[in-house]
């Protein structure tokens, strides 16, 4: 079955919430990880790496937390998803291991889903998920 994990889930109510906030505002992890009832240090690793990623930069000391690097419309579903966890993919073809790879029927078809799924995620961005 075709889905997004927890991790790629937690990543994205957590930019979300970001995006939403007033710009500026730094939000720790621990106060966020509260507000989204979410687990502390799963979202600890998660930011850590939107960190490393540069989807995400952090202020220490008193006030400080985390923020969004870029605008929330230039951040795509897709570029999430694709830090947070494996890509998704409707078919695992592998050409040269499959013995059916010369007359394969299905990896044409969902290959094509595969870029149209891409694309339509690639297109959706954080402001997307706005009130």
């Amino acid at each position: 079955m075709l889905s997004i994990s927890k991790r790629s889930q937690y990543g994205l109510y957590f930019l979300i919430f970001l995006a939403k906030s007033k710009q500026g505002k730094f939000f720790s992890i621990k106060k966020t990880a509260k507000i989204l009832h979410l687990p502390y240090r799963y979202l600890s690793q998660i930011a850590k790496d939107l960190k490393d990623k540069q989807i995400l930069a952090s202020k220490e000391g008193s006030g400080g937390g985390y923020f969004l690097t870029k605008k929330p419309e230039e951040i795509s579903i897709l570029e999430i998803i694709e830090l947070l966890q494996e890509p998704i993919n409707l078919i695992d073809c592998e050409q040269n291991i499959c013995e059916h790879k010369h007359n394969c029927k299905m990896r044409k078809i969902f290959l094509s889903l595969d870029n149209q799924m891409q694309t339509m995620l690639k297109d959706i961005k954080l402001t997307a998920f706005y009130d």
